[in-house]
């Protein structure tokens, strides 16, 4: 074992001791020289050792973060009303016009009280805390949710009008005059104060309710019912900026601005405070006009100019904005929000950029440092945290300093990917690319261990710690090819000795990746080809033939509840796994809300909530639900690795974005909602639209993924799609459900539903059916009284051919009838009386038993009886 570099720092401590001992002997001025002269030379000792103290980062937002923006369009019910100003109520409300939000979607007052009423102005503030509308410039109406409806009619054109107290209006008429309507009277509102002309020319009202009048003679505000001119005009009548919602504007702090645009003399952004005279500022305004500005709660000052370019004023000096250049185009609304999300409206529609968020926030470097790419997180018992990085280790201490260490004496750490705290607080670096062995810090030194030596290498890929806080260094061979005999395998860290766990011991594999203790004692390891599991001196293995993953063997890392249960990770698309009591093996994926596949960390929290570092961000577990935490919430580098919690903060290691720190007392957005159309049936189709809405428009509505299911069927896959239809669907009553993921992956288990019925066919529709009913009964009747009257006249007729055959047999007269000289009935006395059998008679015609001389005779009688 080297300890070289210890013996150097050691020696280094001993040397600036003495030194120190020996100032008292010299002046202090001598003395002060010689500890600058110490220090110097201790700076230049310590980046020998790549150690250098810097101060804590973390990223400033600057309107660049996409996350941030969110986009109202028509899709999420927004009518395009560009010439109105953005008011929010008292309640939270925010109006444009008579349009409202209610956190999801855009709403349209009820009750039109005028067809295609449209409004000159419509102004916010605390007027029976409803908004006021102004209709061909006479006609003023209270603008609420529940619907519209008129307030009073002035009596003469207004031009502006503001609201100044709960109760009262300001108007301004066409001639220039000032009126105050309170309690439902109006009286004119003195602006002349000695002036020889005090026609107004403009009224406006700032965010923080201040007022302002535009005068011939310059820019006034109204304090204390008292007028007090800001900017005086040099010429003529100030012209401002033709700004959207107001020509001043004025935040809680008393800061405000204005553009002026004519004079040329006066012209520029002019500012003041409470404490200061307005005063023009400096700025790129001679080629590109002011068209739209605003000032935000922390006396910022943004700028939209008419040549496409948006610039920010800081105080002191004024800088461009091309991340809000490059996504508009035609703004003609900037304005900012009581929390500091700033509004901007454009030719595409409504945007806000969610300043106020503080989900994340970040520890990283400026631009693409290797410090930002983090391999492991460490957080020591003197509060301290640790990073493996890209480029060494980054301590950052309690304070907010930050040391760096890049080298340790001739060695270039370079690449780091294991930390590790051991039971008497030293610290353990390692490295699964750079070098073999690891190395100890133990407040004074660094010490290096080879821990095994190998020609075919000991890299130490992560160093875990086992529920007795003994260490384990997991290594790998110089090749993922190598075979698994070849491979280092684990070795546990105990009073001062390594001991070796690899595959002769009992290992699948020599390439180890990840370690956890169970709560029974049992040691898991997750390693190439597989997991294995010591438990009572005996071994269990995993691998693709008994329930592992075919596609990706590897896993990469693993953690164990204490329920027993074993969690798992597959670096590559593999999914999350589990393996219970019986050890079967489970798997989760995207399908069931994992934000990605490749799963690259695991850790417990104390509410026992298990959270997922992935290739695309991190996933949180808990009583059967996924909470996803990727790029839209804010993480702005979502290939992750190391995951640590740290009380009510979530420490995540990105590959590129340094730390990103999830603060988990931020409250998460409510639920989407879900409006589903009612159904229409086309032919022997049903068809279903809906449309799901985000909370404040985080996800686009396209961009939600919904599912559905009719009744207690089997949901749909989670798709984009927004439309489905049924075939011959069965006659009777349904449920059709459909359910949105929102943010973070959340959905309402019980979704929005709609009830919906599939009628009978034509025939058995009750406005059909009984009438058919009906119909058929009569003619059953009908048909039945037929019947019966046949049947009766069929018996009736039975008994008279019953009696005339009784006669026709027992008399001894012949009986002979015909028709039409053919035989239809002879009696068996007419066999007697004419020789012939029955059989014989039925053959002949009446006339062959005529004697030919009576023929004629006969003949002739039956034509004239006949006749």
């Amino acid at each position: 074992m080297s300890n070289k570099p210890g013996r150097e720092c050691v020696h280094r401590g001993i040397m600036n001791a003495s030194i120190a001992r020996t100032l008292f002997k010299y002046s202090y001025t001598e003395s002060l020289l010689f500890i600058l002269f110490v220090c110097l030379i201790y700076s230049q000792s310590l980046n020998q050792y790549g150690a250098q103290s810097v101060s804590l980062q973390t990223k400033d937002y600057n309107f660049d973060e996409d996350w941030r923006w969110v986009h109202f369009t028509t899709e999420s019910g927004l009518q395009k009303s560009p010439g109105f100003q953005l008011i929010e109520t008292e309640d939270g409300t925010t109006w444009l016009s008579h349009h409202w939000f209610d956190g999801f979607q855009w709403w349209e007052a009820e009750d039109w009280t005028i067809s295609h009423l449209w409004f000159n102005a419509v102004v916010g503030g605390l007027y029976e805390n409803v908004l006021v509308g102004l209709h061909e410039y006479r006609y003023l109406y209270r603008i609420q949710k529940e619907g519209i409806s008129k307030l009073f009619t002035p009596g003469f054109k207004l031009t502006h009008f503001i609201v100044v107290a709960p109760d009262s209006l300001l108007l301004l008429n066409e001639e220039g005059s000032l009126f105050l309507y309170a309690h439902g009277k109006i009286q004119p509102y003195p602006f002349s104060q000695g002036r020889s002309d005090n026609r107004v020319v403009g009224l406006a009202r700032a965010a923080n309710g201040s007022v302002f009048v535009s005068a011939l003679d310059g820019l006034y505000r109204l304090k204390a019912r008292e007028w007090k001119r800001m900017i005086p005009s040099l010429s003529k009548n100030l012209i401002f900026s033709n700004n959207v919602h107001s020509f001043a504007s004025e935040n809680n702090n008393g800061k405000g601005c204005t553009y002026i645009s004519l004079p040329y003399e006066q012209q520029g952004l002019w500012t003041w405070d409470n404490n200061s005279e307005a005063r023009r500022i400096g700025g790129p305004f001679e080629l590109a006009r002011v068209i739209a500005y605003d000032i935000s709660p922390s006396d910022e000052i943004i700028t939209a100019h008419d040549n496409g370019e948006v610039r920010l004023w800081s105080g002191s000096s004024w800088q461009r904005l091309p991340s809000i250049e490059s996504r508009f185009n035609d703004i003609f609304l900037i304005q900012f929000r009581s929390n500091g999300d700033l509004w901007i409206g454009a030719d595409n529609g409504l945007h806000l950029y969610r300043r106020s968020i503080k989900r994340w926030s970040y520890i990283a470097e400026q631009g693409d440092a290797p410090e930002n790419f983090i391999h492991e997180i460490l957080s020591t018992r003197d509060s301290s945290l640790w990073l493996a990085t890209r480029e060494g280790v980054t301590i950052i201490k309690p304070d907010g300093t930050r040391q760096r260490v890049t080298r340790i004496g001739n060695t270039a750490l370079r690449t780091i990917t294991g930390l590790g705290e051991d039971n008497d607080g030293n610290i353990w670096i390692s490295s699964g690319a750079m070098f073999d062995g690891a190395y100890r810090w133990n407040k004074q030194r660094w010490e290096y261990f080879p821990i095994f030596n190998s020609p075919y290498g000991n890299l130490i890929h992560k160093i875990r710690k086992d529920r007795a806080g003994r260490l384990w260094f997991l290594g790998l061979g110089n090749a993922m090819s190598l075979a698994g005999n070849l491979q280092p395998g684990a070795f546990l860290y105990d009073n001062g000795t390594f001991e070796r766990w690899d595959v002769q011991k009992g290992l699948l594999n020599g390439r180890v990746y990840d370690f956890a203790e169970g709560p029974d004692g049992s040691y898991w390891f997750a390693m190439k080809d597989g997991i294995s599991r010591w438990k009572g001196g005996k071994w269990k293995h995993w691998t693709s033939e008994n329930g592992l993953n075919r596609n990706v063997p590897s896993v990469y890392c693993i953690i164990v509840g204490e329920d027993g249960t074993a969690w798992f990770g597959h670096d590559k698309e593999g999914g999350l796994g589990t393996i219970d009591s019986t050890g079967a093996v489970h798997y989760f994926t995207t399908y069931d809300g994992l934000v990605h596949q490749g799963v690259r960390d695991l850790h417990f929290d104390d509410e026992n909530k298990l959270w997922i570092s992935t290739q695309n961000g991190i996933s949180c577990y808990s009583n059967g639900t996924f909470i996803t935490y990727d790029e839209r919430s804010g993480l702005t580098t979502p290939h992750t690795w190391p995951i640590l919690v740290e009380k009510n903060k979530i420490l995540v290691g990105t590959l590129g974005g340094g730390v990103g720190i999830l603060d988990q007392e931020q409250p998460r957005s409510p639920l989407p909602q879900i409006t589903i159309e009612t159904p229409s049936l086309v032919g022997e189709f049903i068809i279903f639209n809906w449309q799901p809405f985000a909370y404040w428009n985080e996800i686009p509505p396209a961009e939600m993924l919904t599912r559905y299911r009719v009744d207690e069927g089997v949901w749909s896959k989670w798709s984009k799609e927004r439309s489905v239809q049924f075939y011959e669907m069965e006659p009777g009553e349904y449920t059709f459900t459909v359910q949105a993921k929102g943010l973070f992956g959340e959905y309402d288990e019980q979704g929005a539903a709609t009830l919906f019925t599939i009628p009978p066919p034509l025939y058995l529709r009750p406005i059909v059916f009984y009438p058919m009913l009906a119909l058929s009964l009569g003619a059953i009747t009908l048909i039945g009284v037929l019947l019966w009257r046949k049947r009766a006249y069929d018996l009736s007729l039975k008994e008279s051919e019953a009696k005339f055959r009784s006669v026709s047999t027992t008399t001894a007269s012949a009986i002979f009838i015909f028709l039409e000289n053919k035989f239809m009935y002879l009696n068996p006395a007419a066999e007697k009386l004419t020789g012939y059998s029955l059989d014989e008679l039925y053959s002949k015609v009446f006339l062959d038993l005529l004697h030919r001389e009576s023929l004629n005779e006969v003949q002739a009688f039956l034509h004239d009886w006949l006749q």
